[in-house]
């Protein structure tokens, strides 16, 4: 068992790429170049080999399947008392996110991105995810909106609130200062005024 979870990301890649081009070749992204290991060759112990396996295994196939990644990239952080996985894609977590909850409303779901512009954020919500948390969040954070989305409850991390709260606070003075009343007599009046 040593090592196994040096082959999930190759294996996963390597199974949906056969499995799509045996189905309907040509339809799907090619298939990513096989993964590249650096660092440490240190294994696991051979429970936690297997957890990791199937997570990366997991995380993989649905960057590559499900958000149409054509490009994936794992990184394991281990540290004495914990393992860190990062998985970073060019895929579309935001369709992914409409096409779940289409198919499976009562779904929850909690975003755990590095995208924090507020359109991105904003897009995601409409699209039916019950919670965004960016990745820099500490782990209480993740945890608490994890517990808050499981149980039902929206969530938004500190900093995307702060974030609205700015662009709620800007549109408000606007509002005053240009004396509008709505938001077409506000961007009216923000482009008479030079100011859009």
């Amino acid at each position: 068992m040593a090592n196994h979870w040096k082959s999930a990301a190759p294996y996963a890649v390597n199974r949906y790429a056969s499995r799509t081009r045996r189905r309907s070749a040509g339809t799907h992204p090619p298939c990513p170049r096989p993964a590249r290991w650096y660092g440490n060759e240190s294994s696991f112990d051979p429970k936690l080999e297997i957890i990791v396996y199937r997570i990366l295994h997991e995380l993989v196939t649905n960057a590559l399947k499900h958000a149409k990644a054509k490009s994936v990239l794992v990184q394991i952080v281990r540290e004495p008392d914990s393992i860190a996985l990062t998985v970073s894609d060019n895929g579309n977590g935001v369709e992914l996110c409409l096409e779940i909850k289409r198919k499976y409303p009562q779904v929850k779901i909690l975003m755990l991105t590095s995208y924090g512009e507020l359109a991105t954020i904003t897009l995601a919500l409409d699209a039916g995810a019950d919670g965004y948390v960016l990745k820099n969040s500490m782990p209480e954070e993740v945890l608490e909106g994890i517990r808050i989305v499981a149980e039902g409850g929206r969530f938004l991390c500190d900093r995307i609130c702060r974030s609205f709260d700015t662009v709620r606070s800007y549109r408000k003075a606007l509002y005053i200062k240009l004396n509008a009343h709505s938001t077409r007599e506000l961007i009216s009046k923000a482009v008479e005024a030079g100011l859009a």
